[in-house]
């Protein structure tokens, strides 16, 4: 006899995408619904991956937008810089080409 906390157990088990076997349904209707249940799961892990790895992947790209902006910030006052800001410059983009 399959009881109500059984389906919410499954439930839970197979749309975290771990899927233990131990409950499983018999019908078909259970098992299109199960397909469903699976997909959306897949999609909700996955969406939620998708956005933190986007999160990261813009905060690196705006750190380095920045620090190029502050190169070319730095080179419009090119006339300004003292031989140790050129050298330090130099040093930066010879690393960079490495």
């Amino acid at each position: 006899m399959v009881t109500y906390t059984d389906v919410i157990w499954w439930a839970i088990v197979t749309i975290t995408t771990v899927g233990y076997g131990d409950i499983y349904p018999e019908t078909g209707v259970g098992r299109l619904l199960a397909a469903i249940l699976m997909f959306v799961g897949i999609g909700i892990i996955g969406t939620f991956t998708s956005a933190i790895s986007a999160y990261f992947a813009s905060r690196r790209r705006a750190m380095e937008e920045d620090h190029v902006l502050d190169i070319v910030n730095s080179i419009k006052k090119i006339d300004k810089l003292t031989e140790e800001d050129h050298q330090l410059i130099q040093a930066y983009l010879k690393k960079k080409m490495e």
